[in-house]
């Protein structure tokens, strides 16, 4: 191995030495269970920036998600904060939404600095206007300046929903300083309550450290627990033809074929870490098999997503 990684990219080469490190631990080493909110699942944040826009759309059946760009105080001028979009956005909703559930609190308290918040998501801080620091705290001021809206969309005039705030109250004062602004009194995240309902009833476990393994790429990470929590409570073979996939993931990806051929890709990166996933592919699209569950059982204060 050591000598055909000597022929490859440094990026492959970060990605197979965590393949290695990954399977060379024990189950209960190597996995730190995490959980998403189901609606996230079936219906996903933006990829990249949306120039622009105050509102994103996806749907799915008969489900329809709506975010929509909250607003902050720049130099006390209130302007638009911006959809929350990419990886970053994702491991902040992840995290936020585990925290919650690992304390049986909407109230999360967050690291006593910027840095450190990012260091425990695995991403190493960088400055500059480039720099991850700043693309860091810009999704964080965008998720919990955002709103989101439900909608059960059915034949005739019906409203049925429900939309709120991610969250409700917030105390963060470091994000002047990302380093030396360290706060004696503790920064938190109050989680709006119906949010926080929302996640204790029907919440997606999945690995972390897959995810962060995978945080090169917002798709890799959509598509790694859509398919952890498809082929999980699947009873049956199921066939979902590209195109389907495609409305799902609502990537940046116009031509099919090209969408196709990312995805088996990317799955080909994910089978790295989930090897029991069972998948085929087939004339327009793939079969999903049920598999093994990647993660180890829940607690019982948090119900899985059916």
């Amino acid at each position: 191995m050591d000598l055909l990684k000597s022929s490859y990219s440094k990026q492959l080469v970060k990605k197979l030495n965590r393949v290695e490190a990954y399977q060379q631990n024990s189950i209960e080493l190597r996995q730190t269970l995490g959980f998403i909110a189901k609606v996230f699942v079936i219906a996903n944040l933006p990829h990249r920036e949306q120039f622009g826009e105050k509102e994103w759309i996806r749907k799915n059946g008969k489900y329809v998600l709506r975010l929509s760009a909250g607003e902050k105080y720049v130099n006390e001028k209130l302007v638009s904060a911006g959809l929350p979009y990419g990886t970053y956005a994702r491991l902040l909703m992840m995290w936020l939404t585990t925290q919650a559930l690992r304390t049986k609190s909407r109230k999360v308290f967050l690291k006593k600095t910027l840095s450190s918040l990012m260091k425990e998501l695995d991403i190493q801080p960088t400055g500059g206007k480039k720099g991850t620091i700043t693309y860091f705290k810009e999704q964080f001021v965008r998720l919990c300046c955002c709103r989101v809206a439900i909608d059960e969309v059915q034949m005739g005039e019906d409203l049925i929903g429900t939309q709120f705030f991610i969250v409700e109250d917030k105390f963060v004062k470091w994000l002047q300083d990302h380093e030396s602004s360290f706060v004696e009194e503790d920064s938190y995240i109050m989680l709006n309550e119906k949010f926080y309902e929302l996640i204790v009833k029907s919440s997606i476990p999945f690995d972390f450290n897959v995810i962060t393994a995978l945080k090169q790429s917002s798709i890799a990470i959509d598509v790694y627990i859509w398919l952890t929590y498809r082929a999980f409570t699947l009873k049956q073979p199921t066939i979902i033809s590209w195109r389907q996939v495609q409305e799902q993931m609502g990537t940046q990806y116009s031509d099919l074929r090209n969408f196709m051929n990312k995805m088996k890709k990317v799955i080909l990166q994910i089978r790295m870490f989930y090897p029991d996933i069972n998948i085929e592919y087939v004339h327009g699209g793939m079969k999903i098999h049920p598999s093994e569950a990647h993660v180890i059982p829940l607690n019982d204060h948090v119900k899985v997503a059916a």
